[in-house]
C-alpha cells in the first residue's frame, strides 16, 4: 500500500500509514487495491485506501483492508535552497 501511496504523491514521503484489517488475505489471492486523496493543506497530503478479495463462493469483490495515510513534501522540493553547494 506504501508503494501505491507514494505514487500518487511523489515526491512526497510516508509520514505515517495505518492499516485496519477486516478480513484474512490469502497469499494467492487477486486483489484489487484502491488509493486516493483526501486532503491536501500546504506540504501535507492525507490519503486512503482499500484492499479487496474475492469471495470465494460469488467472485465478488469484499473489503479486506483499510489505510489511512500522511505523505509530507520535503521542503527541498517545494523550491528551498539545496543543502549541497554547488
Amino acid at each position: 500500500m506504501d508503494q501505491l501511496f507514494a505514487d500518487c504523491c511523489k515526491p512526497a514521503v510516508t509520514a505515517n500509514l495505518t492499516m485496519e484489517f477486516m478480513r484474512p488475505i490469502q497469499p494467492d489471492a487477486k486483489l484489487v487495491l484502491c488509493v486516493w486523496p483526501v486532503k491536501i493543506e500546504g506540504r501535507k497530503t492525507y490519503m486512503e485506501g482499500a484492499i479487496k478479495t474475492p469471495e470465494k463462493c460469488t467472485g465478488r469483490m469484499l473489503l479486506a483492508a483499510r489505510a489511512t495515510a500522511l505523505f509530507i513534501l520535503p521542503k527541498l522540493a517545494v523550491g528551498e535552497k539545496s543543502l549541497v553547494s554547488v
